[in-house]
């Protein structure tokens, strides 16, 4: 009996799965070890702590000048968008910190009066000066980051636009999934590797939950097409104002709603894409397993992503 494209699907998508958060969970096993014994892993040396909750939760070390030895902070004030009715922030120069007004004790810039040549302020008003460590990123961060970002691009790009079948498409996925699992494993060292955990199960729940609902074939979620194209061109907008701006608004989580939201609805459309076309003898092949289970990878990484954002 010939194997069914639902079974293709599933059997792509959790192998690729798999190796992104079991590689994620032992990653961070194994930096918990090194850190425990004194040691670093993989050019990456993190602090022993605890959180309120008594668990381990690795810290990255901070960055010191190396002429001084001093740890490097990053200064910034709070300022607020007006066309976006929101805070944003605002770094400071080292000129600008030298006017500010210091700690008596501390020597710590603690109050900024705003002038001209700074956006999103109003000028004479005092703001409080935030600071904020700098941490150490690991030696190879960088470099995976980028490589994963244009393996990531490549495999989308072939796959949605020249529709490679599963011949060069897996294997591109498979390096993605690879890079993207220490990737994914210091994102959530960065915050809390244990609220982080709890968010992969979360994933891992919302996506079981949406395949449930999502494969019945006499549901039919086609609706949900064009307002998810829609949703998803706002929000990658939003984003990409974000990185050219710099833009951050630490208050509001709504946009990382939005983004969960989003991301779900696209798990249960693929899912019911899936069980629509699972229907079509003449569709049940592997090429047409890798692109349903690409386009669902690829909703389930983002709706960790945005599930992370939203809880900060």
């Amino acid at each position: 009996m010939e194997t069914s494209l639902f079974a293709k699907t599933m059997i792509i998508l959790c192998s690729q799965l798999g190796i992104v958060f079991i590689g994620a969970y032992l990653m961070i096993l194994r930096l918990r070890k090194a850190t425990l014994e004194g040691k670093e892993w993989m050019g990456t040396q993190l602090i022993e702590s605890y959180n309120e909750k008594g668990e381990l939760d690795l810290l990255p070390t901070k960055q010191r000048d190396p002429e001084t030895g001093e740890i490097v902070r990053t200064y910034y004030i709070k300022g607020y968008n007006i066309l976006k009715m929101s805070s944003e922030i605002v770094f400071l120069s080292p000129e600008q910190l030298e006017e500010a007004e210091k700690d008596p004790e501390t020597g710590e810039p603690i109050t900024w009066i705003a002038d001209s040549s700074v956006q999103h302020v109003t000028k004479g008003k005092p703001y409080e000066i935030i600071g904020e460590d700098n941490v150490n990123s690991p030696a190879w961060f960088m470099e995976a980051f980028i490589l994963w970002a244009a393996l990531l691009f490549g495999c989308s790009f072939v796959t949605g636009i020249f529709g490679a079948g599963i011949s060069v498409g897996l294997p591109l996925m498979t390096a993605v999934s690879l890079l993207f699992a220490p990737i994914l494993a210091w994102i959530l060292i960065l915050s809390d590797e244990n609220d982080g955990i709890r968010i992969m199960w979360l994933t891992i729940i919302i996506t079981i939950f949406c395949g449930l609902i999502g494969s019945n074939p006499e549901l039919d979620f086609s609706f949900l097409q064009g307002p998810l194209f829609l949703g998803l061109l706002f929000l990658l907008g939003y984003r990409f104002y974000q990185v050219i701006t710099g833009f951050v608004n630490p208050k509001s989580g709504g946009m990382a709603i939005f983004g969960c939201i989003l991301f779900t609805l696209f798990i249960l459309f693929d899912f019911n894409r899936l069980a629509q076309l699972n229907e079509v003898t003449d569709l049940n092949n592997w090429d047409t397993a890798f692109s349903l289970a690409f386009s669902l990878y690829l909703d389930i990484i983002n709706l960790l992503l945005e599930l992370l954002e939203a809880m900060g």
